[in-house]
């Protein structure tokens, strides 16, 4: 879950409601304000242990988590990602993760070739 607390909360779910509990919270500052869309934590495609959410650090860019202990792994950044992307969609078949600010704005990420 991505909260306005500045945590990021990862939970191991089983069958029944009572069989969710905490594993791993994350800090993260996720408090946009008004004016920019609010981040959405998301599990990378393929990956049951790697968490991505937009960041309002500077260079701006991608925080990506290791979602068993929160650990920062790896941040995604480009000299032309200017402002805050706070939603990120990943390509249902290809390694492509694009993300876009609250003005629309689009980038894209994918492996060098």
């Amino acid at each position: 879950t991505t909260c306005n607390d500045d945590l990021l909360r990862v939970f191991a779910g089983g069958k029944a409601d009572k069989d969710w509990a905490l594993q791993t919270a994350i800090k993260h500052n996720n408090k946009t304000g008004r004016y920019i869309t609010s981040f959405q934590a998301e599990w990378l495609r393929g990956s049951d242990e790697t968490v991505v959410c937009g960041s309002l650090l500077h260079p701006r860019g991608i925080d990506v988590f290791d979602a068993s202990d929160g650990s920062a792994a790896e941040r995604l950044e480009h000299d032309n990602v200017t402002s805050v992307v706070s939603l990120i969609a990943q390509h249902p078949t290809q390694p492509v993760l694009v993300a876009s600010n609250s003005g629309g704005k689009c980038f894209c990420w994918r492996p060098e070739e």
